[in-house]
């Protein structure tokens, strides 16, 4: 084991629309003591090397964002879900999902949490939660859901929020 941490620079590009490895890296991260993050490569496209290949940023020149940053912002994220899908039937009923806390000194009781059931992206039903999630500690999450009887004819989507008390978004 190093008795220093080693810091990792430029751990992987965004070429084109990809980050391969991205998830099992920061996976890495967490579970080794000796290791302290890392860094993409290019952040944003650069607006003068359009012919010359310089195009591996996660965001536009414009600094609009890619796919690629909403995949780095999702595994960079500190609340992570594991699961990313769950079957359900039309009806009440209970849906766990695996909630971590990846935080270093905050608790998820001091973020505002919140849930929306949204029907082709419109929101049908939403409720406001408390969770007291210490650091580094994951937990099952359960929400309790009424999904109405035209669950085949739509597309249903459970959505998670935490904001800062701010109101800034930090997980959804």
């Amino acid at each position: 084991k190093p008795r220093r941490p080693i810091v990792v620079a430029a751990h992987t590009s965004a070429i084109e629309n990809s980050l391969e490895g991205l998830e099992e890296f920061q996976r890495m991260v967490r579970e080794h003591e000796c290791l302290a993050g890392g860094m993409l490569q290019q952040f944003a496209d650069d607006p003068l090397s359009e012919g010359n290949g310089r195009l591996d940023g996660i965001l536009n020149a414009d600094r609009t964002p890619q796919i690629d940053f909403w995949q780095t912002r999702r595994v960079y994220s500190p609340i992570q879900i594991l699961e990313d899908e769950r079957p359900v039937k039309p009806g009440k009923q209970s849906v766990e999902l695996t909630l971590c806390n990846r935080y270093d000194f905050t608790n998820l009781r001091d973020l505002t949490a919140q849930w929306f059931l949204l029907r082709d992206g419109q929101p049908v039903t939403n409720r406001t939660f408390v969770v007291n999630l210490e650091p580094h500690r994951d937990m099952e999450l359960s929400t309790v859901l009424d999904i109405p009887s035209d669950l085949a004819d739509f597309d249903y989507t459970l959505q998670y929020q935490f904001s800062e008390p701010s109101g800034r978004v930090i997980y959804e």
